[in-house]
């Protein structure tokens, strides 16, 4: 595995139940030296945001969910939508949310 992982969001630390340093981020969870810390997680998770989306241009984004999958959000015509099954009955979701929060 080549490290650092880039991950979209800032890694978590937290120790296992049996004492092993844990730095997570979504589904990706990897074990630690004991001295990391929050200045030095970045040498084994990188945080690197996904781009902001530009909601005056037609385009689609990749916004992760909360157990780390990927959702497809699109801007078209002024339209957003999202292929996650939340957006499917209630024609709103968080990952459209979240993707006019990063404008």
């Amino acid at each position: 595995m080549k490290l650092p992982i880039k991950v979209p969001f800032p890694p978590i630390l937290f120790t296992s139940n049996e004492g092993k340093l844990i730095a997570a981020c979504g589904s990706v969870w990897l074990e630690v030296p004991p001295e990391t810390n929050h200045a030095t997680v970045g040498q084994y998770l990188l945080f690197e945001p996904y781009p902001k989306p530009d909601p005056s241009k037609n385009g689609s984004w990749e916004i992760p969910g909360s157990q780390g999958k990927l959702y497809k959000v699109t801007l078209r015509s002024g339209q957003w939508t999202c292929d996650c099954v939340g957006f499917g009955f209630r024609r709103k979701c968080k990952h459209i949310v979240k993707a006019k929060e990063l404008k």
